[in-house]
């Protein structure tokens, strides 16, 4: 680093970032390829000064060279003599690709984990962007969350939506990040920070879900099963709940337990077999000694793998099971459609797409939005489809082995061929 570049960290700043490793002329250009991107610089602007740009990022004017042989090189803009620049003619909005970062702390090895690029992804292609999104997980590790958000900035993220990892960590991290770049939570909100954010009324939940048990199904006992990692959001759904239970009369009617439902699926090519048998026994004398003919869990793989595909519910079917499913994204065994299972839908699809056009609107804006919205979760109560009926008669077709005619196969009903024989 020269002299030169050595005096811009003690200037003053507006959207360079000095704290991270990329070098200042990286973070000028990527600036202002944000500004052509967002529209804030059009083909038919007037010209800027290199002195006018020096003044406005606090930098020397060898940075500002640097930074617009960069955009030259992508074809973005243009110099003339005296050192004032314009975009070049042809310079367009979706020449920049978008780039923003998702950061998550569910792990790449269970399901959950893998559906987060899905939806990330989804998201913001449904915003009309030339858009990449770096997914990112935490694996639960708040310094690995910081050391993640750290190489994001550095790669020139444009935004950055956060599931965080534990609320009360990196909280002022994320706030002075947000000073250079739109950050917005999803899902849960970190502590010592005023970030906008998208999340599920889980609270509401806890209390619709309770209500529904105890005062629309009669349930008598009602049991609980959360994982052992309670995070934010467990605990406002199991808040409401015992409000619910405890408004209801009910509160000596529900038991709530905690076991390690997620640790049994921790190696997604070979789950714990021996873990989910251990579970299933433990919640089957759980029930039937303490006389429960109702269990929920936010955690779908508990319901399908521990009570369902073990036999625990086919043993006692008259226990009713409820779950917390993600709208159109998981996919069921027959068994478990079979055993009518009540849900409440997490619309997973619009917490992201809501995230992302918050974000958008942040970086378009240059604004903070002060938005926290909840979205509610199970606006319809279902039961899932009863499979029970059974089903038509088929034909078999035999297709091998068999005469053929003229080079085909003779694929003949195999009831109609009896006939035929005969």
């Amino acid at each position: 680093m020269n002299s030169n570049q050595g005096s811009d960290t003690n200037m003053p700043i507006s959207k360079i970032i000095t704290g991270v490793r990329e070098p200042l002329y990286r973070q000028l250009a990527r600036e202002l390829e944000r500004r052509i991107a967002t529209g804030k610089l059009n083909s038919g602007d007037g010209p800027a000064s290199y002195r006018a740009l020096c003044e406005e990022f606090g930098v020397s004017m060898s940075v500002v060279q640097r930074a617009f042989r960069e955009l030259r090189r992508d074809d973005l803009v243009r110099t003339q003599q005296g050192r004032r620049v314009e975009l070049a003619p042809d310079a367009r909005a979706e020449k920049v690709i978008h780039k923003y970062g998702f950061i998550h702390p569910y792990s790449d090895d269970n399901a959950f984990g893998r559906l987060m690029p899905y939806l990330a992804g989804r998201a913001f292609e449904g915003m009309g962007l030339n858009s990449f999104v770096l997914v990112r997980s935490s694996g639960g590790d708040s310094g690995r969350e910081r050391e993640i958000a750290e190489n994001m900035l550095h790669n020139g993220i444009q935004g950055l939506l956060l599931s965080p990892a534990d609320i009360r960590l990196n909280g002022p991290f994320f706030e002075e990040a947000a000073r250079h770049i739109p950050v917005v939570q999803l899902d849960q909100t970190l502590e010592r920070a005023q970030l906008p954010g998208i999340l599920f009324d889980y609270r509401r939940a806890g209390r619709e879900i309770a209500g529904y048990l105890f005062r629309k199904c009669n349930t008598g006992r009602l049991l609980a099963v959360l994982d052992e990692k309670v995070n934010q959001s467990i605990r406002e759904l199991t808040d409401g709940m015992i409000e619910a239970a405890r408004e209801s009369g009910r509160a000596d009617s529900m038991e709530i337990i905690a076991l390690p439902v997620v640790r049994m699926f921790a190696d997604r090519e070979k789950p714990d077999c021996r873990l989910q048998k251990q579970l299933a026994g433990f919640l089957e004398e759980k029930l039937v000694s303490g006389n429960f003919d109702t269990l929920f869990s936010p955690f779908t793989i508990l319901v399908e793998y521990i009570m369902v595909a073990s036999g625990v519910h086919a043993r006692h079917p008259q226990i009713r099971l409820g779950t917390m499913n993600y709208t159109r994204i998981e996919q069921h065994s027959a068994a478990y459609f079979q055993a009518r299972i009540m849900e409440w839908e997490q619309d997973y699809h619009r917490l992201f797409t809501e995230a992302a056009r918050l974000l958008l609107r942040w970086e378009q804006s240059g604004q903070r939005p002060t938005l926290r919205k909840r979205l509610r979760i199970g606006r319809r109560f279902r039961l899932a489809a009863d499979n029970t009926e059974p089903a038509a008669p088929l034909n078999a077709l035999v297709l091998y082995p068999g005469k053929t005619e003229n080079g085909s196969i003779n694929a003949i009903p195999q009831t109609l061929r009896k006939e035929k024989e005969r």
